[in-house]
């Protein structure tokens, strides 16, 4: 599963190195519209966010948190990354 938005394929050799392989425990929603955040809890104990307004589109950020939930409900493992050199293991734009 390959699931980036096109702001970390614009940001190209600035994205992360993708996190080690986490299953998703749990994903919330924190606020609402373009401003929302979407928080994964996952099993190596951390919390990851992606801020909406901080993608490409608002579809860009349902498309990744639908592959997010999705991997939630099988149990698989995935592993994020983040753009313009942040950490996957605090933010994330998308998965791999």
């Amino acid at each position: 599963m390959v699931v980036v938005s096109s702001f970390a394929a614009v940001a190209g050799s600035l994205r992360s190195v993708p996190s080690a392989p986490v299953r998703v425990l749990s994903v919330k929603f924190v606020g609402s519209g373009p401003s929302c955040t979407v928080v994964a809890s996952c099993s190596d104990g951390r919390s990851r966010r992606m801020r909406v307004s901080r993608v490409g589109s608002v579809a860009e950020a349902r498309s990744v948190t639908r592959a997010l939930m999705a991997a939630r409900d099988s149990g698989s493992s995935v592993r994020f990354v983040a753009a313009g050199r942040n950490s996957p293991d605090v933010w994330f734009c998308g998965l791999v």
